[in-house]
């Protein structure tokens, strides 16, 4: 035997099935739309200019721990006004008295054929030298040295090629404090 059922309820149901199976798939539609849209917006869809200070309260404050390192060039931190100036430092140590008149002389000499020369560079009186040697082409600096008088500082160089070599003794020539 068979219940008869009061007119209407299978209506009801019917109803209450689609009204639950509707607001399920709004629920769904409105959170995963939010979460989707926040995975998709990216530095490069924001315009420059378009975010303001009241966009970035204290709340959702962007901190370094957002900037990744390398991302954020000085150029682009230009605008921003320069923040309080510190406490002053402790002096520091004095420095050493300067050095005047800083010249360099420069000598040149042709250079036979695995054979050496001595180049020899004067610097004017008063002076504290120091020098070296260059060339065009391969040498080897036999010797390097200030001279006995303290005037100048001469070189050897000897030629490791064949063919003839220009070489340069050059002298720093420095006035004494």
């Amino acid at each position: 035997m068979r219940c008869a059922r009061p007119a209407g309820v299978a209506g009801r149901r019917r109803w209450s099935t689609g009204l639950l199976v509707a607001a399920a798939v709004v629920a769904l539609v409105s959170f995963t739309g939010t979460a989707v849209a926040s995975g998709l917006v990216t530095g490069r869809q924001v315009k420059d200019g378009s975010l303001r200070s009241v966009d970035l309260r204290a709340n959702r404050a962007v901190t370094g721990a957002d900037v990744r390192d390398g991302t954020l060039p000085a150029s682009k931190m230009s605008s921003l006004p320069p923040g309080p100036a510190g406490p002053t430092g402790p002096p520091g140590p004095p420095g050493v008295d300067g050095l005047d008149g800083f010249d360099y002389e420069i000598a040149s000499a042709t250079v036979p054929g695995s054979d050496e020369v001595r180049i020899t560079v004067l610097c004017g009186a008063g002076t504290v030298v120091g020098g070296g040697a260059s060339s065009v082409g391969v040498i080897r600096m036999v010797e390097s040295r200030p001279l006995e008088t303290g005037s100048g500082w001469t070189v050897v160089v000897r030629n490791q090629l064949a063919a003839d070599v220009d070489a340069f003794g050059w002298a720093v020539c420095v006035g004494a404090p």
